[in-house]
Parts: C-alpha cells; sequence; structure tokens
C-alpha cells in the first residue's frame, strides 16, 4: 500500500513538475532538437565505480538527441536543477558545455546533427553523498545552429528520486 501511494504522489509530483516552464533565457530559441532520456524518473543507485569524483549515490541514464527537420550544429549545452521555484544553471564544469564536449560525449562527429540520425549518451549521470526520500526536477538542453546562423532548441525535463529503487 505505501509504494502504491508513494508511487501515485510521484506520478502527480511529476506531472505538476513537468509543467513548470523552462529557464527564461532558453525561450527565445524556436523548438527544433528532439530530446529524449532512457527514464524520465531516475532512481539512486549505490556508487560502485573507481573515479575518484563521484560520490556516494549515483542516478544514472542515457540522453539522446536529433535534429527535427535540418541539419543543426550543436553550439551549446548544458543542465538546470529546479530549486526553491527557479532554474538553477548546473554543470560540472560550471559552464555551459561546448561543441567539442558534445562530440565526444555524443560519439557526433563536429557536432553536426544529422537529419535522421540520433546521438546519445549513454553514460549520463547526477551524484551525490545523500538522499533524502525527495524528489528534484532537472533539465538537459541543447542549442544548435543551422547554415543560415538560425539558432534552435531542445530541452527534456527529468526527475531524480532521492531514495535506492525498491527490490
Amino acid at each position: 500500500m505505501k509504494s502504491y501511494i508513494f508511487l501515485t504522489l510521484l506520478f502527480l509530483l511529476t506531472q505538476l513538475t513537468f509543467g513548470q516552464n523552462i529557464p527564461e533565457i532558453l525561450k527565445k530559441y524556436e523548438k527544433g532538437i528532439i530530446v529524449t532520456h532512457s527514464k524520465d524518473t531516475i532512481y539512486a543507485e549505490l556508487y560502485n565505480g573507481s573515479k575518484p569524483n563521484r560520490m556516494k549515490y549515483v542516478w544514472n541514464y542515457e540522453t539522446s538527441v536529433k535534429t527535427k527537420n535540418k541539419e543543426l550544429e550543436i553550439v551549446e549545452f548544458g543542465g538546470y536543477n529546479y530549486i526553491n521555484n527557479e532554474w538553477d544553471s548546473n554543470t560540472i564544469f560550471g559552464r555551459p558545455f561546448n561543441k567539442s564536449e558534445f562530440s565526444k560525449w555524443y560519439s557526433c562527429e563536429n557536432g553536426i546533427l544529422k537529419l535522421g540520425e540520433t546521438y546519445s549518451d549513454k553514460n549520463n549521470w547526477t551524484t551525490s553523498d545523500y538522499i533524502y526520500g525527495d524528489t528534484k526536477t532537472g533539465l538537459w538542453y541543447f542549442i544548435g545552429k543551422d547554415s543560415n546562423g538560425q539558432k534552435y532548441i531542445g530541452y527534456k525535463k527529468f526527475v531524480l528520486v532521492g531514495r535506492l529503487r525498491d527490490k
């Protein structure tokens, strides 16, 4: 019964959270990139890897992007967290990511999104030393430009669940 109530509340929270606006700075671009995550609701896992910059808990998921209707060159991408009713820009480098980082992480030569192709970061993650049982909303965005220099955007929200998934 507790699991049913929790899942119902999580579903309602997700619906309310996903209805929130996007960061104001991202509203100036026309939509032209499709972004998907392998999971929209992501549970914490214990981190068992060997990378020194990772913390005790990790939320793993895959993020994929593709262009809607024309070839685009990625010029910027990054993440936001929704905290205290505000979107806070947040990446591991403290700045938006660039085309070179996109090319490497998404296996996309020169950061060019070709029509009909999907590019994925199969190892996207968030880490923390603490889990409190709460949920947090995040958003990944991608900005690309066409051959005329016009910029387009794509974004996708997700929810991090601050507890380990029941087995």
